[in-house]
């Protein structure tokens, strides 16, 4: 029977070892034996584990006193002469400071016993010292300490991390590594880069250094020359911050000790502040300060559209003249101690502002805008419908007169000292206003005598649709001197009821249109602006506009409202170079998504030499409009940059509806006999077009029917396929209209049923129809 082999004197001496050992733990191998004793070597212990590398190690067993050395991993063999302790039952050494993980080996006469379990070693990192504590990035540094031998990576203050891999020396007491660029002054820590990592961290900082500034000239310093910055460690600096946001990443020249550059043009004051690559900001004490030009400016007097010429210095730096009002002059002939500016046609007297791109200005003094005089009007009387002539000094600066009652009418003079007008038949006895290009006035007066035959005192104001086909209502004067009414030299319907008169716009008015009033003692011609039927093309910005990235053309948002889905947005330009781009932004300056630009909103043209592209169509969708009208913070509705392009004009073409008169009245209808149209007049109909009916009732009810040339009933779907229309509203004649789509069932019905070329015919009771029309 086999009994253990550990008996009460070993497990003594193992729970004496046991307590003497607390802080590890003793692996134990046992073995089934006899109890009796033996003269083999047995090992039935060591530790404990794991162990500190320089304590000592611990085997228990019997016949211990046979083992000759024992080998630690990797190969450590140390000898029974170097044991601390060595008897029977136990032996003692010191574990090696090179001693690995692994499998223990015990020598004897007998031959190898090896240890079922490795041994182990706790192994506490840390740091000593940092050598230098001051360093210049770029520079090699050495960390001292402990079991240094296995960091993984060794990382500086604001996570700045250097690996093993890039190490130039590492041992269990040392690492040796280049400090990066990015490195800044703080403790540095030491990580094994487990799953868990130990880090372990300096107790004291390390000292990084970083670029001093000494001096930075000149200042003021000119705009595109050289500026000069002095100091210690410059060779670290990675950018150069300058007032105004300008950021400078290549220099003319860079040492430790300086480091040069060209100055931007819109550089503006301030500090200048240097980043190494830690992005540590080192700034400057002193503002650096732009140059200004000096300037002397003649004439001082001068008209709107005449040139001054400044001299002074550093001109070249300008670049922007603003004449007082906000107008800015046009520059030419620029050079540093010389320039021309146009004087713009907004200029007004005041101060000269000259500005450069560093956001400084400089006054150039007062500048006094020449405004006409006015010697003479005559005749003084005048009779309104009459001409009058104005003689002065400088009229060519006139560009508008108002007669008393707020008549304006543009001019173009046709000199510098004389003015030749129509006075307005509305215009009243009173001050007469001359108006100059910059919107600055003169005033004189002038008596005028109202006229004898019939006018309109009050023609329809802007806002007014005067719509061709409908009705236009004027207030007349001297009503009673009107014989006849013409629209484009033909005479047309109307009816005088007292001063009103209700006057019929034909239906192929549009546009400009001449309306004249014949009066028995003279005529007088109105030009009115009708809105007819086909594509109506309405301008929403007027350049030029020489357009830049930032410097756009811009249409209010109030030019997008009310615009029908399909309108065409359509820009008019011009190309300076050999190519040119625009960009089209919504009010937040975001692209417009418009499908035939890709949705990046790019318009590119490279026609230079032939200039055979000047313009561009763009379809306003649903999506296009709801991206317009949504985005428009600061009343922008359309915002057009880019380079290289004049902006000429951009406008909105929409379609609107024709409408066509197919039958006149009036026509009392009854059964049989009836309003009859002709087939003809369904020529290039479309489908979906309107067929509207203009109808009065006779009595309190009526009733039309409407049917095609066979006289069959035409199939409208709103009509129920019966064709009747049935109205009972003769006391308050609130219904006088019906509007019926022509769908191509309907189309083809009429088309189809026309053997003696009637093709449409209504008949019925109690109507009376005024006309029919196609809206197509």
């Amino acid at each position: 029977m086999k009994k253990n082999r550990i008996n009460i004197r070993y497990l003594a001496i193992l729970l004496a070892l046991l307590y003497g050992s607390m802080s590890g733990i003793v692996f134990v191998s046992c073995n089934d034996d006899d109890d009796e004793m033996t003269s083999e070597v047995a090992l039935m212990s060591y530790g404990p584990m794991p162990i500190a590398r320089g304590a000592e190690l611990r085997f228990i067993g019997e016949n211990l006193m046979k083992v000759n050395s024992i080998v630690l991993p990797e190969g450590i063999d140390i000898p029974a002469s170097e044991f601390t302790e060595h008897t029977e039952t136990g032996i003692k050494l010191i574990v090696p400071q090179n001693a690995e993980p692994g499998l223990v080996v015990l020598k004897t006469d007998d031959g190898d016993i090896t240890t079922k379990t490795q041994i182990t070693y706790s192994e506490p990192i840390s740091i000593d010292n940092l050598s230098p504590g001051t360093i210049k990035p770029g520079q090699e540094i050495t960390i001292t300490g402990e079991y240094l031998n296995l960091i993984k990576e060794v990382i500086f203050t604001e996570r700045v991390s250097v690996g093993d891999s890039s190490f130039t020396a590492q041992s269990r007491k040392e690492i040796k590594l280049i400090v990066p660029e990015e490195a800044q002054t703080g403790t540095i820590a030491v990580s094994n880069g487990a799953e868990d990592p130990i880090v372990v961290y300096s107790e004291t900082e390390l000292a990084v250094v970083t670029p001093t500034l000494t001096a930075v000239s000149p200042s003021p310093v000119k705009a595109g020359t050289t500026l000069t910055i002095t100091g210690t460690d410059l060779d670290l600096v990675k950018r150069i911050d300058l007032g105004g946001g300008k950021i400078i990443n290549e220099f003319a020249s860079q040492s430790e000790t300086s480091i040069t550059l060209t100055v931007p043009a819109d550089t503006k004051d301030g500090k200048v502040t240097v980043y190494p690559a830690s992005m540590v900001a080192i700034e400057s004490s002193e503002d650096v300060v732009m140059v200004v030009p000096t300037v002397n400016v003649s004439p001082t007097t001068i008209k709107n559209g005449g040139e001054i010429t400044v001299t002074g210095t550093d001109l070249d730096l300008v670049t922007a003249v603003t004449f007082a009002g906000g107008a800015g002059g046009t520059i030419t002939d620029l050079t540093e101690t010389e320039m021309k500016v146009l004087v713009p046609d907004a200029a007004v007297s005041g101060d000269l502002v000259f500005s450069t791109a560093a956001d400084k200005s400089v006054s150039g003094g007062e500048i006094t805008i020449i405004k006409p005089t006015i010697t003479e009007i005559t005749p003084n009387p005048v009779s309104a419908g009459n001409e009058i002539t104005i003689t002065g000094t400088d009229l060519d600066l006139v560009v508008s007169v108002t007669f008393a009652g707020d008549v304006t009418v543009d001019v173009s003079p046709e000199s510098e000292t004389s003015i030749t007008l129509e006075v307005p038949v509305d215009a009243e006895s009173g001050d007469l206003t001359l108006t100059m290009v910059n919107g600055e006035t003169v005033v004189s007066s002038l008596i005028v005598d109202k006229p004898l035959f019939c006018y309109i005192p009050i023609l329809p104001g802007e806002n007014d649709t005067i719509k061709a086909g409908e009705l236009l209502s004027v207030e007349l004067a001297n009503e009673d001197k009107l014989t006849d009414i013409m629209v484009n030299g033909a005479s047309v319907q109307y009816i005088l009821n007292g001063t009103t008169c209700y006057i019929l716009i034909p239906e192929n008015s549009s546009g400009a249109t001449d309306l004249t009033l014949m009066s028995s003692n003279g005529e007088i011609t109105y030009e009115l602006d009708v809105l007819g039927g086909g594509i109506v093309e309405t301008i929403v910005y007027e350049g030029p506009k020489a357009i830049g990235w930032g410097d756009p053309a811009i249409v209010p948002i109030t030019a997008f409202q009310d615009v029908p889905v399909g309108s065409i947005l359509k820009i008019y330009f011009s190309q300076t170079e050999n190519w040119g781009q625009a960009q089209l932004n919504n009010g937040n300056w975001a692209v417009i998504p418009f499908d035939e630009l890709g949705g990046d909103g790019y318009i590119t043209t490279n026609t230079y030499n032939d200039k055979s592209v000047t313009e561009q169509e763009l379809v306003l969708t649903q999506d296009v409009l709801d991206n317009i009208l949504n985005n428009s913070p600061w009343g922008d509705g359309l915002i057009i940059q880019g380079q290289d392009w004049i902006i000429a004009k951009v406008s909105i073409i929409t379609t609107t509806a024709s409408e066509t008169v197919i039958f006149e009245g009036p026509k009392a209808i009854n059964w049989g006999d009836a309003a009859i149209a002709p087939i003809s007049a369904f020529d290039g109909v479309n489908p979906g077009a309107i067929l509207k009916i203009y109808f009065e009732q006779t009595e309190n009810w009526g009733q039309a029917q409407i049917n095609n040339g066979n006289w069959a009933v035409i199939p409208f779907d709103e009509l129920g396929g019966d064709g009747y229309i049935t109205t009972n509203t003769y006391d308050d004649k609130s219904v006088t209209e019906q509007e019926l789509v022509l769908t191509s069932a309907v189309l083809d019905n009429i088309r189809n049923n026309a053997p003696w070329d009637d093709g449409l015919i209504i008949q019925g009771q109690d109507w009376i129809i005024t006309k029919i029309t196609i809206i197509n």
